[in-house]
């Protein structure tokens, strides 16, 4: 990928935070911590093709992070954050594993946090 294609990844990213911040956490928490845990995925994503950085197919964002943190040390402090979200890209996606409304509202408050930090990283 060329570094122009992280507008790619942003665009994806923000398609995932439209949806999240859409819907109602007392009735579809489960899609919104699917969308907010893609969301911080395709903004990480989106940095390592700026940098052209070569990243494996994964959904985990403690090895995305790994990737990028070398050239964004400040990242670590949000570690915590991420972490949190990391569970959500397999959690929201099966039955028995249900996703409270506070787990929902929780998501975004965290997903906004990190959005905000990753949009700077990107000049954005």
């Amino acid at each position: 990928m060329k570094p122009d294609d992280a507008a790619l990844w942003i665009g994806k990213a923000e398609q995932d935070w439209r949806v999240a911040r859409k819907l109602d956490p007392a009735t579809e928490p489960d899609a919104i911590c699917f969308h907010c845990q893609q969301c911080a995925e395709k903004y990480l994503k989106a940095l390592l093709v700026r940098a052209r950085r070569r990243f494996p197919k994964t959904h985990d964002l403690g090895i995305l992070l790994n990737l990028v943190a070398p050239g964004a040390n400040h990242l670590r402090k949000h570690e915590n954050d991420l972490s949190d979200l990391n569970p959500y890209s397999v959690i929201a996606r099966y039955p028995g594993l249900d996703t409270t409304p506070a787990e929902a509202r929780e998501a975004r408050v965290i997903t906004r946090r990190v959005r905000l930090v990753l949009r700077r990283l990107l000049g954005l």
